[in-house]
Parts: C-alpha cells; sequence; structure tokens
C-alpha cells in the first residue's frame, strides 16, 4: 500500500486541478470519490489509459442498471467494444 502513496497523491494533485476556481460549484463524487478509486484500480489491473473512461462509464451504467457484471452476450460485447483483449 505505502508503494501506492505517490501515485494516489498524483491522481488526487489531478482531480483537484480540475476543480472549478473560487465560487464554481462541481459534484464532489464525480470528481473525487468515483474516479479516484477507478483510476486506482484500472492501475493495479493495468488497463491502458486509452480505454480507461470507456470502461468507467460501461462500469457505472451497469450498476444504475444493476446489472452488475452479468454474463449475457450484450454484456461480453460491450466490454470486448470498450477493453479488447
Amino acid at each position: 500500500m505505502d508503494a501506492m502513496v505517490p501515485r494516489i497523491q498524483q491522481v488526487m494533485d489531478d482531480l483537484i486541478d480540475e476543480f472549478p476556481a473560487a465560487g464554481g460549484s462541481f459534484d464532489l463524487f464525480d470528481k473525487v470519490a468515483n474516479l479516484l478509486p477507478a483510476q486506482m484500480i484500472h492501475d493495479l489491473l493495468g488497463i491502458p489509459e486509452e480505454s480507461r473512461s470507456g470502461l468507467l462509464r460501461w462500469t457505472n451504467l451497469e450498476v444504475a442498471a444493476g446489472h452488475c457484471l452479468r454474463s449475457d452476450a450484450v454484456t461480453r460485447r460491450t466490454w470486448r467494444s470498450i477493453w479488447p483483449s
């Protein structure tokens, strides 16, 4: 875990840099609570940078729909389109 601290700090710094200027508003969940863990999981799994936004979008849609990684053909095709093997 200690080895991940520099990467976590780098990702958090990047997310903070994207916060709006003073007086602006933002959704803390979308900007931090959702993205920081996702970035760390992507790093641990070795998911290429170009596949990350699609994978996060797909995961959010699956969880919101209550499917949570179902194993039907549509989900497999969607997964392959986002992250080809």
